[in-house]
């Protein structure tokens, strides 16, 4: 499916510490009949790229989602790609509390990076390992509560939960676009071109590039 067919163009970040599953979720996404963990991965390195096109509330959506490495070696690196970012998707794994422990950091990261109108979701992953877990729902209750974001539990494994990624944000953005309010980092097809709505002038943390 090409872009001129796509009537939105959105840009997701992936954030959260190394090992969370960030990239088998990515997978997961792409290639939702395929096993995301049947292939052993590597922690990312700098930043990982992938294209995802979907049917939303009869909208044609193309996300270009922007994996990052959770190594602390690399924040430096990551902390450009939260431009023009119109969805955040921070990650922490359910059998880690330590990945609980850290969500306080990246939380303030795309907040502070970000554009204001940036969807935020907090994605619980592995729930598979429910014997193994470490992080409870009163944990994420608490952290959803502090910072007014909204929280999943997921499991990229068997693909339960992974589909309300997306959908959960794109929802958000939506709303705030069909409510007039500019979303940096959402494109909007007009006839066979990509308009990019900014509105009077851009915030600044979003470019036109």
């Amino acid at each position: 499916m090409s872009i001129q067919t796509c009537d939105y163009t959105v840009k997701v970040i992936f954030i959260g510490d190394t090992n969370t599953g960030k990239t088998s979720v990515l997978h997961k996404i792409q290639n939702p009949g395929q096993n995301a963990i049947s292939v052993e991965r590597t922690s990312t390195i700098g930043v990982e790229f992938g294209a995802f096109v979907k049917k939303f509330d009869n909208k044609i959506i193309k996300y270009n989602i922007w994996d990052t490495a959770g190594q602390e070696k690399f924040r430096s690196i990551t902390t450009s790609f939260y431009k023009n970012a119109a969805i955040a998707i921070i990650f922490c794994d359910l059998s880690n509390y330590s990945t609980y422990r850290s969500l306080h950091g990246w939380i303030h990261d795309a907040r502070q990076h970000a554009p204001e109108t940036v969807s935020i979701l907090l994605v619980a992953n592995k729930s598979d390992l429910d014997n193994n877990r470490k992080i409870f729902t009163q944990d994420l209750q608490h952290i959803s509560n502090q910072y007014g974001i909204e929280y999943i539990e997921v499991s990229a494994k068997s693909g339960v939960g992974i589909n309300n990624i997306l959908n959960i944000t794109t929802a958000n953005i939506l709303q705030k676009h069909n409510s007039g309010k500019k979303v940096c980092g959402l494109s909007v097809k007009t006839e066979h071109m990509v308009e990019i709505k900014t509105g009077s002038k851009l915030c600044d943390k979003c470019t036109i590039m």
